[in-house]
């Protein structure tokens, strides 16, 4: 059987093809800065945008919409970030901005002086506010999974100053009505699951081999943006639920407590992310042992 692979390739690179071309385009898309003059003109296809973009499926779909000249003005976007949406609308994917200067917005937070990483972290960030905005799921996917390969170890020295910010924009970000998508969407997004998921799977690196001042970012975190706090709380029971059954029982080395070896991950407390050593080093027993006559307790 032919492989669809080469052609699904070949498609997408026609596609792309019409990547801000008036080829066939039937509107205009002007990108305006904050006093109303406009930054760049793009031609687009209202075919392509509405076929992933609820949001403009919407806008296009009004009778009201389409009596008026074929041009959309678009105000207080990230213009870098914007191209690059159009870009991933075309081609299934989005460029980085390779300098600082060039991926400048109004974001409500930026480094003082970003490097490559923290201009990508931030980059992320940013694209995928705008992805909830127009309702691009699969943008919003893309994003997420791009800054957890960005930011997880061996990609960097985590956690880094970059990755704080960047959570910090992202729920900075969540605040502002704008970050409002014009459809129904889940609880949880897909980069507040990448961020809360990242934190648990390295709660033991964050919390007992991290330094001083990551510790203290990291409370400062959870205090300015409770719902950081909400989120990594779910993604430690879905953990729970869904751990595995069986394993070997020890003692946690930091709260005492009786667990069972295979339930943490790569040896680590599920409970407080401490490595769990052997029966001797418990404090406390969880009980069970007592109640079934195995002499678990302390």
């Amino acid at each position: 059987m032919e492989s669809s692979r080469p052609r699904t390739e070949t498609f997408m690179s026609g596609l792309a093809s019409f990547h801000n071309s008036p080829h066939f385009s039937d509107v205009t898309l002007r990108l305006l800065d904050a006093s109303s003059e406009p930054v760049y003109s793009l031609h687009a296809h209202k075919l392509i945008l509405s076929a992933q973009s609820h949001f403009f499926a919407t806008f296009f779909d009004d009778e009201i919409q389409q009596r008026w000249t074929p041009q959309i003005d678009i105000h207080d976007d990230d213009p870098t970030a914007f191209l690059a949406m159009l870009e991933y609308l075309y081609s299934g994917c989005y460029s980085i901005p390779t300098s600082p200067s060039s991926s400048r917005s109004s974001s409500p937070i930026e480094l003082a002086d970003p490097d490559p990483p923290a201009t990508a972290l931030l980059f992320h960030i940013r694209l995928h506010a705008l992805a909830t905005t127009y309702a691009i799921p699969t943008l919003q996917t893309l994003c997420a999974t791009n800054f957890t390969l960005a930011s997880t170890p061996p990609s960097s020295h985590f956690p880094t100053p970059a990755w704080f910010t960047a959570i910090e924009l992202h729920y900075t970000l969540l605040r502002l009505p704008s970050s409002a998508s014009s459809s129904p969407s889940p609880a949880l997004d897909p980069m507040s699951l990448a961020i809360a998921r990242q934190i648990y799977a390295h709660r033991a690196v964050l919390l007992q081999e991290s330094s001083l001042e990551v510790r203290v970012m990291l409370k400062e975190l959870l205090v300015r943006f409770p719902r950081l706090g909400v989120d990594v709380a779910g993604e430690a029971r879905r953990a729970w639920k869904e751990r595995p059954r069986g394993g070997t029982l020890g003692a946690c080395g930091g709260c005492g407590r009786w667990v069972v070896a295979g339930w943490g991950e790569a040896g680590v407390c599920w409970r407080c992310g401490e490595g769990i050593g052997n029966r001797e080093g418990g404090k406390k027993g969880c009980g069970f042992g007592r109640r079934r006559g195995f002499g678990l307790g302390r």
